[in-house]
């Protein structure tokens, strides 16, 4: 099932909305994940640290948003790394902050 016409840009600037309107709950998400799941294990447990990365990764991810004419497909045969590249070169610009 596609999303075509207007309906993909309102629900891309939704998603960036949430994302960004969100960004202390999804913080939240993810450091209780990640100790529930034993990840935090060689990590900073500091929400601090972690707040700064989720927010390293949410940015440039609101960045592609912006840019994106449509969703990308990812598919098992298709190299789908290059559906990537604008987020991951952002991500690498910043640099991992606080360690996690």
């Amino acid at each position: 099932m596609g999303f075509e016409g207007a309906l993909l840009p309102v629900m891309m600037m939704r998603l960036a909305d949430l994302v960004a309107s969100h960004e202390d709950w999804l913080m939240q998400k993810v450091l209780t994940y990640a100790k529930e799941m034993g990840y935090t294990r060689y990590t900073s447990t500091l929400a601090e640290a972690w707040r700064t990365s989720i927010s390293g990764l949410s940015q440039p991810f609101l960045e592609c948003l912006k840019n994106l004419s449509s969703v990308p497909e990812l598919l098992p045969d298709k190299d789908n790394t290059l559906d990537l590249l604008p987020l991951s070169a952002l991500s690498r610009r910043k640099g991992t902050a606080g360690g996690v």
